[in-house]
């Protein structure tokens, strides 16, 4: 990862062919940083969307590498991370400064809700409709509302609403762009 003033610049390697994937967006809470962060997000669904129509039929369960995850597995875990991502922003906006409990995306809830058993297309209109939520919740909030704050239990930090939607949608565009390297790749 590297910092430029006041800009992160999220710096992933995907492991099919190592390529390298870059994807800007200021840590600085602006009106501008805030629209960008729901325009990426609004072009999830459809960037899923595109990938879906590109696969041949039961190439879903296979790996997108040797030693990869399946798509399948790739969109539960988005899944996953967004499910607690979106409920970190629901508690911001409903309590003053709510402590999350330390449950990790993949090894907790993941067990919990084993989301990589579902058939792919299901997993992709899962996707579409949280996203729906997500975005009809967010495109109302205020300048304030995005400020609201969360903190992690065990840990005195404060992440703001926009800290934990723009860290959301970073990661979702990291696991698009590895998934969109298979239809490149063929």
């Amino acid at each position: 990862m590297i910092a430029n003033a006041g800009n992160f610049v999220a710096d992933a390697k995907i492991a099919a062919g190592n390529a390298r994937v870059t994807t800007a967006l200021s840590t600085e809470l602006t009106k501008a940083n805030m629209a960008l962060a729901l325009e990426m997000l609004s072009a999830a669904a459809g960037r899923l969307r595109k990938f879906a129509a590109s696969q041949k039929p039961g190439s879903d369960t296979e790996p997108l590498a040797p030693g990869e995850r399946s798509a399948v597995q790739v969109v539960a875990h988005m899944l996953n991370v967004e499910a607690r991502s979106a409920e970190s922003v629901y508690l911001a906006l409903l309590l003053k400064e709510p402590e999350l409990p330390d449950i990790h995306p993949e090894r907790d809830w993941g067990k919990v809700l084993r989301l990589e058993d579902l058939p792919f297309d299901r997993l992709v209109e899962y996707f579409e409709l949280r996203t729906t939520m997500l975005l009809q919740v967010l495109d109302r909030l205020t300048e304030a509302q995005w400020s609201r704050t969360v903190r992690e239990a065990g840990k005195a930090r404060r992440e703001s609403v926009y800290w934990r939607v723009r860290t959301l949608v970073l990661h979702t565009d990291v696991h698009l762009q590895e998934l969109e390297r298979r239809i490149i790749s063929g």
